[in-house]
């Protein structure tokens, strides 16, 4: 099991904060999310806000914020002027059989 749940973060660091579309597309559908919910909002109908939609919304900022960080962590510089991604990669990479 713990080396199911070691894949899985690999796979998952090595994809995220990489992606511009992917950034992109969270930014976008964050600042949508919370734009329509202010709408309703506003518009006083506070009743037609379901815990779905601001849990959505809450999702997509949190997975914009994730990939922030990500990308900010593996664009760091490393003493040895390389990028902490490519050295967390080289000291955690598997074998080759």
């Amino acid at each position: 099991m713990f080396s199911a749940r070691r894949s899985l973060f690999e796979v998952v660091w090595a994809k995220l904060g990489e992606c511009r579309a992917c950034r992109r597309g969270a930014l976008l559908g964050a600042i949508l999310g919370w734009f329509l919910i202010g709408l309703v909002f506003i518009a006083g109908d506070r009743q037609q806000l379901s815990l779905a939609a601001v849990l959505s919304v809450l999702g997509l900022t949190a997975l914009w914020g994730l990939h922030r960080i990500a990308l900010a962590i593996k664009m760091r510089p490393t003493p040895q002027g390389e990028r902490f991604g490519s050295a967390f990669a080289r000291a955690h990479a598997r074998p080759k059989l």
